[in-house]
This record gives C-alpha cells, sequence and structure tokens, in this order.
C-alpha cells in the first residue's frame, strides 16, 4: 500500500503538470498538485485527517458543481467530443469533474487510513 501512494504521487503530479496549458493553470494546477502532496505525506505515513478531510469535501462538492446532468449526457458529450477536439461547450467540465472525482476518491482513502493510523497510535 505504501508504494501505492508514491506512484499516485507521480500521477497526480503528471495531472498537476498537463494543466499548465489549460485556460485556468492556476486552479487545476492547485489542486492536482495539493493532492499529489497528501498522496506524498501518506507515502511518508504522515497523516492530517482534518486538512485530508476538509479537501476531500471540497473536491467532491467541485465535482459535483461541474458534473453534467446526468452520466448519459456525459458520455454522449465525450463521444461526440471524439470527433471535435473538445471543441463543444460543457466536454472540458465534465472531464474536469472526473479528475476532481477521481481526486476524491483518493483522498477518502487516504483519510480513512490517516484516521486508523492515528487510533492505532492512542
Amino acid at each position: 500500500m505504501k508504494y501505492l501512494y508514491l506512484i499516485l504521487t507521480i500521477i497526480f503530479l503528471l495531472f498537476a503538470v498537463v494543466q499548465l496549458n489549460d485556460p485556468d493553470p492556476v486552479i487545476w494546477f492547485g489542486a492536482y498538485f495539493l493532492v499529489a502532496v497528501f498522496c506524498f505525506l501518506a507515502f511518508r505515513k504522515r497523516y492530517y485527517p482534518i486538512p485530508t478531510l476538509v479537501f476531500f469535501v471540497l473536491t467532491f462538492i467541485w465535482a459535483i458543481i461541474l458534473f453534467p446532468p446526468g452520466f448519459h449526457d456525459w458520455w454522449q458529450l465525450e463521444e461526440e467530443a471524439q470527433s471535435l477536439k473538445m471543441k463543444m461547450p460543457g466536454i472540458e467540465e465534465a472531464r474536469e469533474s472526473m479528475g476532481l472525482l477521481i481526486s476524491t476518491v483518493t483522498l477518502f482513502f487516504i483519510w480513512l487510513r490517516g484516521r486508523k493510523a492515528i487510533k492505532t497510535t492512542e
């Protein structure tokens, strides 16, 4: 499990670097970089449950706000965007919501692990 956090750190750093060519790079780079930091801290067995929980909740709410009205709508946008090369309105938001959901799941498991690690040391 320890090396999974290292792999996730690298993945989220790559996510962050890819965002540098985005129209709003500071927001997205910061979001993915912060998830990478939490992953690296988990790799080093340093857990901060409250900040992790706060960022988990924020990314979850952010993902819900950006998510298309329905899964079918998201799937249809993806299929149409394949031929239009991301020129459709809403496709970038749909993909960003998926990235945020991946971040949310990662943060949730780090938070759970952190709670468990803190309980065992008390």
